[in-house]
């Protein structure tokens, strides 16, 4: 399985890179204003739980205005933080302004004196998803292992996978340990799966 889902996981970099690259700058941000426009119709306006997004990298939707949005709304931003390989991540307050260093993965986190929170709603980057709602990530499981904690600790989250139209597939390999999405957006759809 491990090497089906790698077959697909280069297709699917190489699908969204040629996408992403293919469209110019207005378009980009336009087709951007409208998947962040279908992410904050999602988030649930009866609760001021913390909401964990994502610093964008190779070639991922830019979600940064969801959190720019909420933020003066009184909700709190969380980014992930990467721990060890195989641990999941931990979630660190964030606001524009704030410092950041790279991670091992060549992401934007929060320095470690920022708050830790446990989100209520988590935006998660993919690859591919398909059309039961699951999705295929880097290969390391930091999200199935989250997902999966924070589900341990009986807190209530609700999962929303961001991605672009051509990243969707017809049906995923999956292992007992992956988790499924609620929902997909992506800058055309909004796909309901829980």
């Amino acid at each position: 399985m491990y090497s089906a889902k790698n077959v697909i996981r280069s297709r699917m970099k190489k699908s969204r890179e040629d996408y992403f690259k293919s469209l110019s700058d207005a378009v980009r941000i336009d087709l951007n204003k409208k998947l962040v426009k279908n992410i904050l119709g999602l988030i649930p306006s009866n609760t001021q739980g913390p909401v964990a997004g994502f610093w964008p990298m190779s070639f991922e939707p830019d979600i940064r205005p969801v959190l720019e949005t909420l933020i003066p709304q009184g909700r709190r931003a969380l980014l992930p933080v990467t721990q060890e390989l195989g641990a999941p991540l931990i979630f660190r307050s964030w606001k524009p302004g704030d410092r950041l260093q790279e991670s091992s993965f060549k992401t934007m986190e929060p320095l470690s004196n920022a708050p830790l929170y446990d989100p209520e709603v988590i935006l998660v980057p993919l690859l591919a998803f398909d059309g039961r709602g699951h999705r295929l990530g880097y290969g390391v499981g930091h999200y199935d292992r989250t997902i999966q904690c924070l589900q341990k600790k009986k807190i209530s989250i609700l999962t929303i996978g961001v991605a672009f139209e051509v990243q969707r597939v017809n049906e995923l390999p999956m292992a007992s340990y992956d988790q499924p999405l609620h929902w997909v957006v992506t800058e055309e759809k909004v796909y309901k799966f829980i």
